[in-house]
């Protein structure tokens, strides 16, 4: 490595080719790097989805999800079964064990699914997937004062439109239900004609057809045969014959049968602004840019505007606007911290070196945009979190090398000389220092589940601009130093340079030596002092006065509610009570709008799903632009709409990360047991201070009227199924046919008129017909009885399940308080009162129980790598020890910096303790690093401890400064796109100031304290006290080298 060093110094030229390259391959993997929201995440999920029409959900669960379930019991790879049965449709979710192969294990599923044979008849060919990555780029709404048809016919041709663009491949469509083509018999007119529902289906099915009958081989000229009568449309299937008689009369569809083309009777209606509308959601998958996605979109709807007179398109949430800010938080934080190393840099030693220290910082970046693009690493939020990370660290390691050759030239060496001593000797530790904290980020590389796979990309790109750092920092910087004129015989330094140099001497002699020199001589004082703040933070934080656990809050543009109604509410009332809710936000909004100063809402959507089911999306100004939070504006709608009685589910939607506040799924075979144990849950989550919207999704499905056959019913020749049969295809309806108009799918469904079968008197009075042609009413061949069922079952593992949601109230609460109250009070007291009932933690929880599982395997390895690491460096195992002391210390900084902004302690906040670790080991590796030094030169060890604090002073306290100054306007800035780096950026910045201080007291104070402890140790064994150098290791060394070149000479 020395003769590499000498050779880049010697040759300046191959630095600049290095940087050159660096450049060349950062811009080229700049420019291929796409842009996504979040980085790709493959949580190992199949589904197995399977359409039942017209069963109940306990036929589905029956019939259908519980012999799927029993299926996939032997197959290797599934780490847990959830299911959901609902009217007409079933969901089986496969979570995979991480590591399998999910190709592997979803034909394994297959081929089990596949070998069921006792599926009921009636039900599609269940189907199995793998979890496709897809996510929201950008939402915009056409709507105008014409007819709904004619919106959707604009809709879908957008939509044509963006597919064929290359590079949008994901749009879905609402605003309007399916269309369909009903034929709607009377019942009068059915049993005038004596004909069934059942003959009418197969009619229109054999009628409605286009075939083809051979081909006619002719002597010039083959022809095809063929029929084309398939219609399409309403109109055309009206003149259908149904039946002709030997006297000329014939019966036509239309006869007996209102045919009309018409939407289907399940809603699903967008209004924007109370106005109807279509709404189009443009996704981007993980092959795709969400920045290049929502650009053009934004471009389409622009020109869309200029070219249309009667509809109006409108941009109402764009994803790529939270990519963009963090975008350029990352530049204003690269640029800052340039200019602060500039700044500091050139006040504490002079301009020139100072710039290509800071030189290393958009060098470094260009080298991990090459390798970035190398490993398909995108620009996501949380990759650029590991950015803006990386930016306070990456100049630490230059300041080192730059300030020590600066030292080296002070004490009258020439420039090339300087340079090359002074990166030599302080390279060592540097690369040390860089590796400990590579190795440290490492651990979020190996983290299993969708958390590990969340932060991978940050980790990665934190690591590899520290490689690249490095290697800038030991051929480019020294080279760059040595020929520049930062070392020049003849510089002359300026009046700023001379008076920021004599500041730093006054406070390196006059402030921190003598607090040094007192720390010195009195050890234990000091050193109980330091243990005593840290107990009192530690006690502060299990008292509550430092939070831990943030409470997870993402501030969106938009604040959503969905509404559930019991089921069998008409659509009319779930309308009155989304209309309710809109109105409620638009009153908040204006409240809102006058403490802005502005208007604060862009635009409210309201969407109904169902009959039973909708939502309100209230959209707001871009976060840059309004000083409240997402979740204030969804506190206030709260209190606004107040409780509603006659609503089955109000919930408040929370966006946070990786799931709710608290999530916990009650399990257990005993439905009326496990539903008394879900309310008492509830009840008591209700009754905690710092939790709201708390929800269940245990939802009671709509009143049934149960048809069961009377004893002469089976006299007649009737069954049961016979009975059903024709009910199902009266009142649901028999799918005919499909046929596709153009692109779209068209069901043509025969069913009773809506006026004949609105009410329970029409389907007392249905006539239901046996084999012998004969017909009798419904009501006298059959028992009806009003009941009630689940509209929804779910299965955990087999087993019920019924899960219970809330979120924290707001930012301030302290989640770990909350999770211990839950899981140390509340559970055992539901679980004692009702046996048979167990429960399974779920939503952010799950998560980080599941890295934190990973994490205890791995964390062990990654402690003894690091501890190896400085151990080769230092070669004393006592020396790595008290360094790895240091590390706790931290906690004093991050804990008060948290409470002081009133911040909880959160996940982002151990990413900067990480980053903190590296910098504290960085800084505490030099100052022994010139400890070992100035021993192996002869000084006494309270002399050569002395020195090396006064010596390490000025590089330790700038890579303070520059980092704690490059973080401080991400901390202070009222930016909420930025809000999830400031707990991190508090770790670092607070940890910073105590942990220069431990670098500069408590270190050398426990070197000499464990210095002690050996000699009096030695005196121990040996009965006679060692000077305080002789058990130093540095010192042993020289003895060892002495016998290593005496018999070099005897060799020679």
């Amino acid at each position: 490595m020395k003769s590499i060093i000498q050779y880049f110094i010697k040759y300046s030229t191959t630095g600049n080719v290095l940087i050159l390259l660096i450049l060349f391959l950062g811009w080229f993997g700049f420019s291929s790097l796409r842009s996504t929201l979040i980085p790709k995440i493959d949580p190992g999920v199949v589904n197995i989805s399977t359409v039942y029409p017209g069963a109940s959900p306990e036929e589905v669960e029956q019939g259908v999800v519980l012999k799927i379930e029993q299926s996939l019991q032997g197959v290797t790879g599934i780490k847990k079964l959830t299911s959901i049965s609902r009217e007409n449709m079933g969901v089986v979710t496969a979570e995979l064990t991480s590591g399998v192969n999910p190709d592997i294990v979803l034909q394994d599923i297959k081929n089990s699914v596949d070998g069921i044979s006792s599926f009921p008849s009636g039900i599609e060919p269940p189907r199995a997937s793998k979890w496709e990555f897809r996510s929201e780029a950008i939402d915009f709404m056409i709507n105008g004062d014409v007819d709904l048809k004619l919106i959707k016919q604009e809709a879908l041709m957008i939509e044509d439109d963006l597919l064929a663009i290359t590079g949008i491949s994901k749009i879905e469509i609402s605003g309007f239900p399916e269309e369909e083509i009903e034929i709607a018999f009377r019942e009068t007119d059915l049993e005038t004609y004596g004909i069934t529902l059942a003959q009418a289906v197969s009619v229109v099915k054999a009628a409605n057809i286009d075939l083809t009958g051979g081909n006619i081989r002719g002597e010039s000229e083959d022809l095809s045969i063929r029929t084309r009568q398939k219609q399409y449309y309403a109109d055309d299937l009206k003149a259908i014959v149904l039946r002709s008689q030997s006297n000329g009369v014939v019966l036509r569809l239309e006869d007996v049968a209102d045919v009309t083309d018409k939407w289907a009777e399940n809603p699903n209606a967008v209004y924007v602004d109370g106005k109807p509308a279509a709404l189009i959601k443009v996704k981007y998958t993980s092959e795709e840019d969400i920045i290049f996605v929502a650009s053009t979109v934004e471009n389409y709807v622009i020109q869309f505007n200029l070219e249309n007179d009667v509809l109006e398109a409108k941009v109402l949430a764009n994803q790529a606007d939270t990519v963009r800010s963090m975008q350029a938080i990352l530049a204003n934080n690269g640029i800052v911290g340039f200019f602060l190393v500039l700044l500091f840099l050139s006040l504490a030693l002079n301009p020139r070196m100072a710039f290509w220290v800071a030189l290393s910082i958009p060098l470094s970046f260009m080298g991990m945009f090459a390798l970035a693009a190398l490993f398909d690493v995108t620009l996501n939020k949380i990759s650029m979190f590991g950015m803006i990370l990386v930016v306070g660290i990456l100049v630490d390691d230059g300041i080192v090398i730059a300030e020590n050759i600066y030292q080296h030239h002070e004490k009258g060496k020439r420039r090339i000389r300087a340079a090359i001593d002074g990166a030599l000797e302080v390279l060592p530790a540097v690369t040390s220092a860089i590796i400990t904290t590579i190795i440290a980020f490492s651990a979020f590389m190996l983290i299993e589940g969708t958390f590990g796979q969340f932060f991978k990309e940050m980790a990665f790109v934190v690591m590899a601009a520290l490689f690249v750092s490095l290697i800038e920092g030991a051929l480019i910087l020294p080279a760059h130093i040595a020929h520049s004129k930062a070392l020049a015989a003849d510089r002359n330094p300026s009046w700023l340079e001379k008076k920021s140099t004599y500041y730093l001497a006054k406070m390196r002699d006059n402030w921190y030596a003598p607090v040094y020199k007192k720390a010195l001589e009195n050890r234990l004082i000091t050193l109980a002092a330091v243990t005593g703040v840290f107990v009192i933070t530690i006690g502060a934080a299990i008292g509550g006065v430092i939070q831990m656990g943030g409470s997870n809050f993402e501030n969106q543009n938009h604040s959503d509610v969905s509404l559930q109604m019991p089921p069998g509410t008409p659509e009319s009332k779930t309308h009155e009570m989304l209309l309710l809710l809109e109105e409620r936000a638009l009153e908040v909004g204006r409240k809102f709008s006058e403490e802005e100063g502005k208007e604060v809402i862009t635009s409210i959507i309201n969407q109904q799903s169902s009959a039973d089911e909708g939502g309100i999306s209230v959209n707001f100004v871009d976060s840059r632009e309004r000083e409240f939070l997402s979740t204030d504006f969804s506190n206030a709608w709260r209190q606004a709409v107040g409780p509603l009685p006659e609503v089955d589910r109000l919930n408040y939607v929370e966006a946070t990360h990786f799931g709710k506040a608290v999530s916990i799924s009650l399990l257990g075979d005993d439905v009326a047991l496990l539903e008394r144990a879900v309310e008492d849950f509830k009840t008591e989550l209700e009754n905690l201070s710092g939790l709201k919207n708390v929800i269940d999704d245990n939802q009671q499905g709509m009143r049934e009227v149960e048809v069961v056959l009377k004893d002469h019913a089976h006299l007649l020749g009737l069954n049961i199924q016979t009975v059903m049969s024709q009910v199902r295809n009266g009142f649901y309806g028999a799918e005919v046919q499909r046929i596709n108009r153009g692109t779209e799918e068209i069901k043509i469904w025969v069913r009773y008129a809506k006026t004949d079968r609105s009410s329970i008197g029409d389907l007392e009075l249905m006539r239901i017909r046996t084999a012998s042609g004969q017909t009798f009413q419904l009501k006298d061949i059959a028992n009806l009885h009003y009941t009630t069922s689940l509209s929804t079952i779910r299965h955990l593992n087999g087993q019920r399940q019924v899960k219970v949601e809330a979120d924290a109230l707001n930012k301030s609460i302290d989640l770990g308080q909350i999770k211990s109250e839950v899981t140390s009070v509340i559970l055992p007291g539901i679980l004692k009162k009702y046996p048979g009932v167990n429960y399974s933690i779920g939503g952010r929880e799950e998560r980080m129980a599941e890295a934190a599982g990973s994490m205890k395997k791995i964390l062990p390895a990654i402690g003894v790598l690091l501890f190896a690491v400085i151990a080769f460096t230092f070669r004393s195992f006592g020396q790595t020890a008290i360094l790895f002391m240091l590390i706790p210390l931290g906690f004093i900084g991050i804990g008060w910096g948290h409470a002081i902004h009133n911040t909880p302690i959160d996940m982002p906040s151990y990413f900067g303790v990480v980053a903190l670790i590296g910098v504290l080991v960085n800084d505490s590796i030099v100052f022994i690093g010139t400890l070992n030094r100035r021993l192996k030169k002869g000084m006494a060890y309270m002399d050569a401890l002395f020195e090396a604090g006064l010596s390490r002073f000025r590089p330790i306290l700038l890579t303070s400064m520059t980092t704690i100054a490059g973080l401080m306007p991400l901390i202070i800035a009222n930016n909420p796109d930025a809000q999830q780096t400031v707990p991190m950026a508090i770790s670092v910045a607070y940890g910073l100031i105590i942990s220069t201080f431990s670098t500069l007291v408590i270190l050398p104070v426990l070197l000499s304290l464990f210095n002690g402890v050996q000699r009096h140790y030695r005196k121990w064994r040996t009965g006679v006290m060692p000077t305080a150098e002789e058990i130093e290791s540095s010192v042993k060394e020289l003895d060892i080298d002495a016998q290593f070149a005496e018999g070099n000479e005897v060799l020679s």
